[in-house]
């Protein structure tokens, strides 16, 4: 009988459902605030939610300043500019407002606010666990989670490696309405990066049981609404599942963290300048099939959740290739490209192993130990095995 046991926690509370952002204005004026700094960037802006939310802020009495200037995966000096125009707008709250960049780069702005400096000097690597402004998150996409983790992440300019700060939003406000607008490649890249969340938090060397319950949770409601949503966008149903198992997704792995798949993902999209989704897709096929065959039963779990068949004699590899088969088959139903279409070497893929490991330390998080030579062998199985 497997033993399970571990900490968990929810740092950030949840307002959820279609029309909740109508609620913004009352959130903020119970954080004693009334001039919060919006940022948002430019697909936000063109999808029409940042008018929106403008609108509401300003019928509601409040004076908002829009930075609608935030990069595709945000450098530290990105961050920090973001920060000084909001420091000479001497506004009191934050709000982040679209996919994983906004809100990061949102939650570390509410540290500079608080705290003098770049923020490079409050990367987790200095042992600082800084204050903050109020920041609410509003999601308009479903799948960083980044509403709920602890820590905002950054690119570093001159390493190009993945830093972090600590820091959480004080509230979250998620309305499927506001991913309506999202297009196909966005809501794919977006529900894969939700997936890996939710698969190496179940397949991790820190599992506990509520971190199960909902990583398992967001597997199943990814499996059956992804690819119908990459259909039909104006699905509010199936939109609605998918932001609540990013969300879900995303407190489970805030406890166990992630391992080798997210590894991988970090250096893969800097050092080749993909989206975080579209490199966490990349690694789905293999984290599956390691994590079977580690342990058979997990893997019958998260076939179970796939509503996947399983012969019941079947071994852990056998489940693994189950696993893996059936999530290629869903990327390529949602159109992602392969390692290979991208034009990115294998060689090169692989020479990213031991990088990927000096750089992420959550890589040691697998639930057995992986080197750095098996690495490269999982690697090379994520470019060969997806085309």
């Amino acid at each position: 009988m497997e033993i399970i046991g571990g900490r968990y926690e929810q740092e950030c509370p949840v307002i959820f459902g279609a029309g909740s952002i109508e609620k913004i204005t009352d959130v903020i004026k119970d954080f004693g605030c009334s001039k919060p700094f919006l940022v948002y960037d430019a697909g936000v802006r063109a999808a029409g939610a940042a008018e929106r939310v403008i609108r509401i802020l300003q019928e509601g009495g409040l004076s908002p300043v829009e930075y609608d200037d935030v990069k595709p995966d945000p450098v530290d000096t990105d961050v920090t500019e973001a920060g000084e125009a909001a420091r000479k707008e001497d506004v009191d709250c934050v709000i982040g407002m679209g996919g994983g960049s906004s809100m990061d780069t949102a939650k570390m702005v509410s540290v500079m606010l608080n705290n003098p400096g770049p923020i490079r000097d409050y990367f987790l690597s200095t042992g600082k666990v800084p204050s903050h402004v109020p920041c609410i998150l509003v999601p308009t996409s479903s799948g960083t989670g980044s509403e709920i983790t602890r820590v905002a992440v950054v690119s570093e300019a001159d390493t190009h490696a993945k830093g972090g700060v600590f820091a959480s939003g004080n509230i979250a406000v998620l309305d499927p309405e506001l991913t309506l607008t999202c297009p196909p490649s966005v809501t794919a890249n977006s529900g894969f990066d939700a997936f890996s969340h939710a698969l190496e938090s179940y397949t991790s060397g820190a599992t506990d049981p509520m971190s199960d319950v909902l990583a398992l949770r967001a597997i199943e409601l990814i499996a059956s609404n992804l690819k119908q949503a990459c259909d039909d966008g104006s699905d509010v149903e199936r939109r609605t599942k998918l932001m609540q198992a990013s969300n879900f997704a995303g407190m489970a792995f805030s406890n166990t963290g992630v391992h080798f798949g997210h590894a991988f993902g970090h250096q893969l999209g800097g050092h080749f300048g993909i989206g975080h989704g579209l490199s966490c897709a990349y690694t789905l096929g293999e984290v599956a099939r390691f994590g079977a065959e580690v342990s058979p039963q997990r893997g019958r779990d998260i076939a179970k959740a796939m509503k996947l068949c399983v012969p019941e004699n079947a071994t852990g590899s056998e489940i693994g290739e189950i696993l893996a088969d059936a999530i290629y088959d869903m990327m390529r139903y949602c159109g992602v490209p392969s390692m290979k279409e991208k034009n990115f070497g294998r060689e090169e893929c692989i020479g990213l192993a031991q990088e990927a490991i000096d750089t992420n330390p959550f890589y040691y998080n697998t639930p057995v130990p992986v080197s750095v030579e098996e690495f490269q062998t999982l690697i090379g199985k994520m470019w060969d095995n997806y085309q």
